[in-house]
């Protein structure tokens, strides 16, 4: 993304800044409160504050407060405050950014401590210089109501949820109105499963000289609670800053008044802090925003779609499990069990460090219990940043600041969440780049993105940053989206449990599982799910260097596609669980004894016969077959063959590059879905070819045109070619 569109005003206003900095504020008058305003019933684990900075433009300087005074009391006298706190802006904390951060209009403060039910009052002033005067006065309760109301929006393998990040940044909030336009463009048939997340842009910078959303979240949000849009509220990470975190106070009043609003999607938040500072006082307070969080979500019926990778600072093994040296303070398996029904965790593939594993560990837990829903969370980053270059050329160097997303392939998407259909998630979402990729308009005549003065001959997104839909929405995402809904292409925790014969305890051991590495998995993780040239740290020799990071673009992290479907997932059971009911014929093994490729095969091969042959990625569950070209990165086809379900015939064929197939039986009828990418260089001619071996001679129907069948009863084969000039093929085949 060109971040330089999003902050161009802001770099103005830093040149608008006296020769000698901003003021210290002592002369620009009181702040403005913002909430909790006068008459709000806030519960105590969320109570938050937020106001209105005090600022001044005179010519070409621009003055601010520093820092502000908060105080919380009983009376209105203040004369005993319950609380006095002195809140900094953020730029006392962060050195780089600190000068960006002085122009944010808004600061908010979340004290750490709950105060008892009752009335309270709250004021602020400016606190760089004594005796400044204080805002006016809001008056609120505080109510310890922690109790769990149904669900607003029931989740399961028949009622999933796809969404989509929309649009955020300096630039985009007249798209807010477009918004409720783009959600009814979604086909009937899968618009109530579409949710739209909308980050929280409340911090802003100076209204007069910025074109940014002057005003709260609340009223941000309002056309589309008017539309009834169904939304997620993103907040969270990466490289934020506490005080640009949804206020939980907001929150609840948007939870109160916004019934369209499904819940908080957020994640990404503890791989880096801002400015790379870890600081364990920021760390405290995001995971204490989480925790309130997700109590807060579960007392109003909210879910909380939770995205994260295995990196430094957050591990799903140790941070799903009761382990005495965890480096970090996270939650108790007991806090996470007590918000099963509202927590979807979500592998996030935009960091693919240990992404297999991070899977494996999420449907463990999924399995045992903690949660009644897992999701999966892609995103274009991992693209831009990992520098695909074998088939579309090298100019993606692979820059993880600079990532460039352009040449990643449309049907990549629908790809990227395969694995996780065949293992039973539930939830969606579309990250960041399916709306926000570059600061440009598509032009439908020529097919081209323009940015500027530069022209993309494509990008990932499905939306321009005008609000206009590029035609791959149609192409790619929507008859996915369709079939997965139609035909039940989810299954079941008991299909799911049926299919799996081994789960892995880790043990109590704290396993170094990290940004880089999948350390102890790695025997695991290669033998089941399949990683291409693996290469471990522990490996590495001088000839390789000292950046592992940049390692050749199919070292461990770099895999995004699943290479093997026989063993689905195996998954890993947060320490320390040990059983998983509906599952006694599960064989548990400890991670221990799996700790080199022979030992994974001895261990798990004899309980997982073959169920196809061929390269492709295959996967079986039920009465649905799942099949996927496994490159991310070649012009390499794969071919593959599998019995069908039933055991009503066999079906064949080649998963070209950037391909899918997928397939379900319900008695004697077969639906097949194709689709294939168009974006790259590909060598062959992006026609799937598929051939069905079967007792007596089928009958084929398709809306299709782009559909040839031929049928040798000598060898009782229907030979199919699926044309993708219009983009996917679905059919049904009366067996």
């Amino acid at each position: 993304m060109r971040f330089q569109h999003l902050f161009v005003c802001a770099l103005l206003l830093l040149a608008a800044c006296s020769p000698d900095g901003c003021s210290s504020g002592a002369d620009l008058g009181a702040p403005t409160l913002v909430h909790p305003a006068t008459g709000w019933d806030v519960t105590d684990i969320a109570l938050t504050f937020r106001w209105m900075r005090p600022f001044e433009i005179d010519g070409d300087s621009y003055e601010t407060s520093h820092s502000f005074q908060v105080q919380v009391a009983t009376d209105s006298s203040f004369d005993e405050p319950t609380l006095d706190h002195v809140q900094p802006g953020p730029l006392a904390v962060y050195e780089d950014d600190g000068s960006l951060f002085d122009l944010w209009t808004q600061i908010s403060w979340m004290p750490p401590q709950l105060l008892e039910p009752g009335e309270y009052h709250w004021r602020v002033r400016v606190a760089d210089a004594p005796d400044l005067p204080w805002s006016e006065t809001a008056s609120f309760t505080i109510n310890a109501d922690h109790s769990h109301a149904p669900l607003v929006r029931s989740v399961s393998p028949d009622n999933p949820i796809f969404s989509f990040d929309m649009f955020f940044g300096s630039g985009t909030e007249e798209l807010i109105e477009q918004l409720p336009a783009i959600h009814a463009s979604f086909p009937d048939s899968i618009r109530d499963h579409v949710a739209l997340a909308i980050q929280n842009e409340v911090i802003g910078l100076n209204p007069e000289t910025d074109d940014g959303f002057d005003g709260t979240l609340t009223q941000f949000l309002e056309p589309l609670a008017e539309a009834g849009v169904p939304v997620l509220v993103k907040s969270g990470g990466p490289d934020k800053d506490f005080q640009g975190f949804a206020d939980l106070a907001e929150l609840e009043h948007i939870f109160q008044t916004q019934e369209n609003v499904l819940g908080i999607l957020a994640g990404e938040t503890f791989w880096d802090f801002i400015d790379s500072t870890d600081s364990q006082t920021i760390y405290e307070q995001q995971v204490l925003w989480y925790k309130r969080s997700f109590k807060l979500a579960a007392k109003y019926g909210r879910l909380v779609v939770f995205g994260n990778g295995n990196d430094e600072y957050f591990g799903w093994d140790r941070f799903l499990g009761e382990e005495d040296d965890l480096p970090r303070e996270w939650m108790k398996p007991e806090e996470i069990q007590a918000v099963s029904a509202n927590l979807i965790l979500c592998p996030k593939n935009n960091i693919p460090f240990g992404l297999y594993a991070a899977e494996s560990i999420i449907e463990g837990a999924w399995l045992a219990g903690m949660v009644d829903n897992w999701g999966i969370w892609s995103e274009g980053w991992g693209w831009g940043s990992i520098g695909y270059d074998r088939l579309f050329g090298p100019q993606l160097v692979g820059e993880a600041e600079n990532p460039d997303f352009s040449s990643m392939p449309y049907n990549f998407w629908p790809q990227m969440k395969l694995g996780a259909l065949a293992r039973g998630a539930t939830v969606y979402h579309f990250g960041g780049e399916s709306s926000v990729v570059e600061w440009g308009e598509y032009d439908p005549a020529t097919g081209t993105f323009d940015v500027d003065d530069e022209t993309l001959l494509a990008s990932t997104a499905f939306w321009d940053m005008t609000g206009q839909e590029l035609p791959e929405l149609r192409r790619y995402v929507i008859p996915f989206l369709e079939g997965v809904v139609a035909h039940k292409l989810i299954p079941s925790r008991e299909e799911i449990l049926q299919a799996t014969k081994v789960a892995v305890l880790p043990g109590s051991v704290h396993h170094e599982l990290n940004a880089l590495d999948y350390g102890p998995y790695a025997p695991l993780m290669r033998a089941t799910v399949g990683i291409d040239d693996y290469v471990s740290i522990a490996d590495l020799g001088p000839e390789d260097g000292e950046d592992y990071y940049e390692l050749t673009p199919n070292s461990c992290r770099r895999e995004l596609l699943h290479n093997n479907g026989r063993y689905g997932l195996i998954p890993v059971l947060p320490y320390p669980v040990s059983s998983i009911e509906g599952g006694e014929h599960i064989e548990l093994v400890d991670l221990s004894e799996l700790s080199d490729l022979a030992a994974v095969s001895a261990r798990v091969d004899p309980l997982y016969p073959e169920i196809s042959t061929g390269d492709a990625w295959v996967s079986k569950v039920g009465d649905r077959i799942y099949i996927n070209n496994s490159h991310e990165n070649s012009d390499i086809a794969q071919d593959f063959s599998v019995t069908l379900p039933g055991d009503l015939g066999t079906l064949s064929g080649t998963a070209l590059p950037h391909s899918y197939v997928i397939a379900k039986r319900t008695g004697d009828q077969l639906w097949i879905l194709a689709n294939v990418d168009t974006k790259g260089a590909y060598t062959d001619d992006r026609i799937t070819r598929l051939q069905l071996i079967t007792s007596t001679e089928p009958t084929v129907t398709s809306a299709s045109t782009e559909v040839i069948e031929a049928w040798d009863p000598s060898s009782t084969t229907l030979s199919l070619e699926l044309g993708h000039e219009t983009g996917a093929v679905d059919l049904t085949i009366e067996l």
